[in-house]
């Protein structure tokens, strides 16, 4: 029997779609390739845009300096090498930090995301986004839930 995790209370205003249609689960794998492609960005965002970046992506603020004087080299082939560079070291780095780190007993660290997305102030994803997110760890057997 299907465990199904509901909502107790239903706000009005939210349409029927957003009801229904659950918002894509990230794979690890897809947020790596998506990481890589913001950093391959970085040195076109403004200030603001890498502060909100590394706000996203607390993981790798310890590269937030490395990657500031990246951006500082005016040749602009040396630069998006060394940039190219320095992505797939950070990228190398948190693949093996999380194998490293991970345990077959735990739930996987991207799942922490999605939490700190329901925790931000204001929620970077709603109530029921949130519950599809435990809907789908529960169906996956990523969550087991004991009804004793």
């Amino acid at each position: 029997m299907p465990v199904i995790v509901t909502q107790n209370e239903v706000d009005e205003s939210e349409t029927l779609e957003e009801l229904v249609i659950p918002d894509e689960i990230v794979t690890p794998e897809e947020y790596y390739d998506d990481l890589e492609d913001q950093l391959e960005n970085f040195c076109y965002m403004t200030d603001e845009e890498q502060s909100d970046f590394f706000s996203d992506n607390s993981n790798i603020i310890d590269f937030n300096e490395e990657l500031v004087t990246i951006c500082e080299i005016v040749d602009e082939a040396e630069r998006e090498d060394t940039l190219d560079d320095s992505i797939d070291g950070l990228i190398s780095k948190l693949r093996d930090d999380a194998e490293k780190n991970v345990e077959p007993t735990k739930i996987p660290s991207w799942v922490h995301d999605v939490f700190v997305w329901y925790a931000d102030d204001p929620p970077k994803i709603s109530e029921n986004e949130l519950l599809t997110a435990l809907e789908y760890l529960i169906s996956e057997g990523i969550l087991n839930v004991d009804f004793n």
